[in-house]
């Protein structure tokens, strides 16, 4: 998922799993996304309009509907059959392929939309990848909803492709702005584990479960004594830009 951040909330997108939407933690650019165009709505025979429209009538949400009278005349019967066979072999390929390349699209605008945010307000604004979603009640009716590390990243657009690339562009970071305000269980603590992330950078693969897991694990207890892990971490992108005034 990915989040565009306050200090308190999140607004979540998805993340598509369909062509064009590529996700490689190894590689120097963890997330690219293709510009892709929708597919060509597929032609209506003429013999066919009857029942299902002209072409310019399809949308990929919704079935044609094909109906028959009560007492059908074979003719129809036939017409109705051939229409279906054809929905089942035009129209439900092209629903697929278009809604698969609708979000692909979506995606990218949403990302092309944070780049060009960014570019206006260097200044005020960074882009950060997070992980590991803290939940927390820190007081009755104020719920914190925020990732506990980030790491910046740049989002780059190939002018000849038009493909955007999300490349990890600084250090891990343990968050702890939001919690400035917040009655944690054991600062000390985990400002501790803040200073050994930030002193050696190469101490945590953020793609690494098991790694990520202890270290969510480590800051959610010096939150709340009784935190903890709800199910298996995800790491799924969660790129944000992020407050920095």
């Amino acid at each position: 998922e990915i989040y565009t951040l306050s200090l308190h909330d999140a607004l979540p997108i998805s993340l598509p799993d369909v062509s064009g939407v590529r996700l490689a933690p190894a590689d120097s650019a963890w997330l690219t996304v293709d510009f892709v165009e929708l597919p060509t709505r597929p032609s209506v025979p003429e013999h066919l309009m009857s029942i299902l429209g002209p072409a310019i009538e399809l949308n990929a949400q919704d079935r044609p509907v094909i109906g028959l009278p009560d007492d059908p005349t074979e003719e129809e019967f036939e017409l109705a059959e051939e229409a279906e066979a054809w929905t089942t072999t035009s129209w439900e390929p092209w629903a697929l392929a278009h809604r698969d390349a609708r979000a692909a699209k979506d995606l990218y605008r949403d990302l092309f939309e944070q780049r060009e945010r960014l570019a206006a307000n260097r200044d005020s604004l960074e882009l950060v990848w997070g992980f590991g979603r803290l939940q927390h009640e820190a007081r009755p009716g104020e719920r914190i909803d925020h990732p506990l590390l980030t790491i910046p990243v740049e989002i780059e657009n190939d002018e000849s492709t038009r493909q955007l690339s999300v490349r990890p562009a600084g250090a891990v970071e343990v968050e702890s702005l939001f919690l400035a305000d917040v009655e944690i269980d054991d600062r000390g603590g985990f400002n501790a584990i803040r200073r050994a992330v930030a002193d050696d950078e190469s101490a945590i693969d953020l793609w690494d479960q098991v790694q990520t897991r202890e270290l969510l694990r480590r800051l959610a207890r010096a939150i709340d004594h009784e935190g903890g892990l709800a199910g298996e971490v995800d790491i799924r992108p969660g790129v944000a830009l992020a407050d920095e005034s």
